[in-house]
């Protein structure tokens, strides 16, 4: 399965998907809301979204451009949503990134907004690749 990392830090963003790679993960590493929908893959993949890129492009903008490109019948290739940043903004009363995303997820027509998980920079680094491999195990690849 691959792995469409989108974040517009070129040093992090290459730097992640060279280690993701490393761990014999299939990964393909953009920047932007444009090259994210132009390098969806066939076949199922997994979404790894920053939340603030460049040019006030957000990882919510990513999942509602990939959403809406699928379309009705190519949505069941996206299996998970993982939301990987320095912080999650927002307080206790909520209003953060993560709360964003997730808002604009439930929004989205047939989304499962189980699919959805969030990773902390760069702590949850470890929890990602085992959440990341855990989809291969449980298409049973």
């Amino acid at each position: 399965m691959k792995r469409l990392y989108v974040e517009d830090v070129e040093s992090l963003r290459r730097a992640t998907a060279r280690s993701l790679k490393h761990r014999e993960l299939d990964v393909i590493a953009t920047a932007t809301v444009a090259e994210a929908v132009a390098s969806i893959p066939d076949g199922d993949f997994a979404l790894i979204l920053d939340f603030s890129l460049a040019d006030g492009e957000t990882g919510a903008d990513v999942l509602s451009a990939v959403w809406e490109c699928l379309g009705f019948e190519g949505r069941d290739r996206l299996k998970a949503v993982f939301f990987f940043a320095s912080n999650y903004g927002g307080d206790e009363n909520g209003g953060g990134d993560f709360d964003r995303l997730r808002d604009v997820a439930r929004e989205l027509p047939g989304f499962d907004v189980g699919r959805l998980r969030c990773f902390l920079k760069p702590g949850g680094y470890e929890s990602l690749v085992d959440a990341l491999k855990k989809l291969d195990v449980e298409r049973g690849g």
